[in-house]
């Protein structure tokens, strides 16, 4: 699984791991971006589970400290949400079946792109 932050310029970072996503890996993933950035930042996410979690949520005044600062979408706004329709495009346009079949091989072959 993937969780991926897009800049306002299309840049994407993204972070993968086996399995389902989880809250601690959410937050591994966004301390792991913090030391990039060079500006006070807004990071928009959705409310899902893992965003709205308890632990998540008592990471958010330290995230303020490092001038990183959440802000939640309405429910039911993905069309808000930049990064949505990225992911849309990669599953629905660019992934191909056989993608698919490679990233659930422990050989990833030549066409594991993610």
């Amino acid at each position: 699984m993937s969780f991926g932050i897009m800049s306002e310029a299309n840049q994407l970072r993204s972070f993968q791991k086996e399995g389902s996503i989880t809250t601690d890996f959410i937050i591994d993933s966004i301390d792991a971006w913090i030391p990039a950035l060079t500006k006070p930042t807004v990071l928009i996410l959705d409310n899902a589970p893992v965003h709205q979690a308890k632990k998540f949520q008592e990471k958010i005044p330290h995230w303020q400290e490092e001038n990183l600062f959440i802000f939640f979408l309405p429910p039911y706004c993905p069309h808000f949400n930049k990064i949505e329709t990225l992911w849309r495009k990669v599953k629905y346009e660019w992934l191909k079946p056989e993608h698919y079949a490679c990233l659930a091989s422990p050989q990833r072959g030549p066409y594991c792109y993610f």
